[in-house]
């Protein structure tokens, strides 16, 4: 088993209590790994009876210790089969079992030792739970038996299913400094630094072994180094050889469609996904890979054979569906969508997808709502189907009905915020003020922890007058969530806009530029937060950021022609004040008054 199989291999935890049913089939992979099979026990008498119950010699005894280990790890093999389907009872003889195995080895190694012994032991532990139990038997062999290959290929695979990859490639490192010409432990520890990410050192090692000797998976591991290190045209030609070798080695096809893709050769990558597709790769995934390059080959009646020469089931259908909708194909979107109306019952993906389609691409909002009414009360997607419906009611100026459908919404769904939010915006289209707070309150009333309503929230009382309340939200926003970066922003720029505590809105402002460094609006709020300080080098820098990033928004340029004019940049100060005005500044006499200024 070459290391990338063995990187892959899960060993689910086994008799950790809470997880020991998810997941009791360790012990047949264990075997895999180590790498060897069950010795072969002496002739003797099958052990059906304790030991106590007879006079035995010592020959005797350990003839049945033999019988006894290999009888109790079948055993045990035979649970961990089960899986999650075992009950409590298997699980405790599933424990007595390994517990009987563990000590009748122990007798035997205490007679009779031996290296597949000290592996057989340590396979017993081969789960997430026991995995250092099983270090310590293997470290315990290489005590007794330094260099053994069997032990340290077994030990390297605990520790790097511990993630412990810095000593698994030590233990390998040692083991061929004894061992140089062992070629299939140097493919390993190379697999190992490249899995790491240690690409040269990989590299090297797979170097020492000469070229005639190396096969298709030194070749492959080879191909990878050389692609991370930059050397993509020698991986290219690394696997045309190792395809050679093997026409049906599916890691390297899987590395030459990943390549071909980087390089933005797709019609290589198309013949790369389909060959994967042939050797029997995961269908579904590979299916809306090829549908996504095929369409940005413009292969539009391809892309369609490929999605609809696919599994039938409805998650598939709808990526497939979503993948040529969300590339502006609504009529193959549709078309893969039809496949869902045979099923008995119709999914209602297959009518809130086709909604969406009526109403983005065909622009028949009628259509639309027709479609949504039909996604029945009691469905997982009928919140969604509700909002989207107010939405389009929304839109056609229907206002009556859009109140009645928030109202149900809140009555169905009261934890969902989003008809709180809407009932909100609906009452600020109205210029109500009030009842647009008094919405986000009965919200707050369900989930009063929830960051979206509570920025909203804090945001409307700031803009009602209350900035002081508004802030207290923001700072309890913070509070809870560090991270959260509008509300950061919103500190750091008011705090810029009233002139005071200007260190701590830098940090504010740039802890919110962490998360979302190319927002326009937070580099806006970094240039005004120089800008108040002082620094204006260093606001000219974050302005122009912002007006890249955010080209429409008359309140950044008016800062664009504030910072420009503090720096004696005329021509770009009225360039600045000139767009503030173009896109619709909220006090035009008072950008004009700037403007005459300069």
């Amino acid at each position: 088993m070459n290391i990338s199989e063995v990187r892959m291999t899960h060993f689910p935890g086994i008799f950790a209590r809470p997880a020991l049913r998810r997941a009791l089939c360790c012990l047949l992979l264990a075997g895999l790994v180590a790498g060897c099979g069950p010795r072969t026990a002496p002739p003797g008498p099958s052990p059906l009876g304790p030991a106590q119950a007879v006079d035995m010699t010592p020959e005797a005894r350990l003839t049945y210790d033999y019988l006894l280990f290999q009888d109790q790890k079948s055993r045990l093999e035979q649970l961990t089969r089960l899986g999650a389907s075992m009950s409590e009872a298997q699980f405790e003889e599933a424990l007595q079992v390994q517990e009987r195995a563990a000590q009748a080895a122990d007798r035997i190694l205490e007679r009779e030792p031996s290296p597949e012994l000290y592996v057989d032991k340590a396979s017993l532990f081969f789960n997430a739970e026991q995995l250092p139990q099983a270090r310590q038997v293997l470290s315990r062999a290489l005590d007794a038996y330094p260099g053994n290959r069997r032990i340290v290929g077994t030990l390297a695979s605990a520790y790097l299913l511990e993630n412990n990859v810095e000593s698994a490639a030590l233990l390998l490192e040692e083991y061929l400094l004894a061992a140089p010409e062992d070629h299939d432990m140097r493919k390993r520890l190379a697999g190992v630094l490249i899995d790491s990410q240690e690409y040269a050192k990989g590299l090297d090692q797979l170097n020492i072994i000469p070229k005639a000797e190396r096969d298709k998976t030194a070749l492959y591991l080879q191909a990878r180094a050389e692609a991370r290190l930059g050397k993509r045209r020698q991986a290219f030609q690394t696997l045309d050889r190792v395809l050679k070798m093997d026409p049906e080695y599916y890691e390297a096809w899987a590395e030459l469609a990943y390549l071909r893709e980087l390089d933005n050769d797709l019609p290589g990558a198309v013949q790369a996904y389909s060959r994967l597709l042939e050797l029997g790769g995961p269908e579904e995934e590979l299916r809306i890979r090829l549908v996504t390059l095929q369409l940005k080959l413009n292969s539009v009646d391809a892309a369609l054979q490929t999605a609809m020469n696919g599994p039938t089931e409805k998650a598939y259908l709808l990526s497939a569906s979503s993948v040529f909708l969300n590339q502006g194909f609504p009529a193959q979107a549709s078309a893969v969508l039809d496949t869902l109306a045979g099923f008995e019952p119709v999914p209602a993906e297959f009518y809130f997808y086709k909604a969406v389609i009526a109403f983005e691409a065909e622009q028949n909002t009628e259509k639309a709502l027709e479609y949504l009414d039909q996604v029945p009360q009691g469905d997982n997607r009928y919140d969604e189907a509700l909002e989207f419906r107010i939405q389009i009611l929304h839109g056609l100026e229907r206002p009556e009905e859009v109140l009645q459908l928030l109202r149900e919404g809140q009555r169905a769904f009261p934890d969902n915020v989003g008809f709180y939010q809407m009932e909100s915006e609906y009452w600020l289209g109205r210029s109500d003020q009030a009842r647009a707070l008094e919405a986000l309150e009965r919200g707050l009333a369900q989930r009063p922890e929830n960051p979206d309503l509570l920025y909203r929230y804090g945001a409307l009382l700031d803009q009602n007058g209350r900035r002081a309340e508004g802030l207290e939200v923001m700072e309890r926003i913070i509070k809870s969530d560090p991270q959260h970066a509008d509300a950061l922003n919103y500190i750091g720029y008011t705090l810029a806009e009233e002139g005071r505590e200007l260190k701590r809105a830098l940090v504010l402002v740039e802890n919110a530029l962490m998360q979302e460094p190319d927002n326009g609006y937070i580099l806006d709020s970094l240039a005004w937060v120089h800008y108040q300080s002082g620094r204006l080098d260093k606001a000219w820098e974050a302005i122009q950021k912002a007006v890249r990033e955010v080209s429409n928004e008359a309140t950044l340029w008016e800062h664009y022609g504030d910072i420009a004019a503090a720096l004696g940049k005329k021509v770009s100060a009225l360039e600045g004040y000139r767009k503030a005005i173009q896109f619709g500044a909220e006090d035009v006499d008072a950008v004009k008054a700037k403007i005459e200024g300069l």
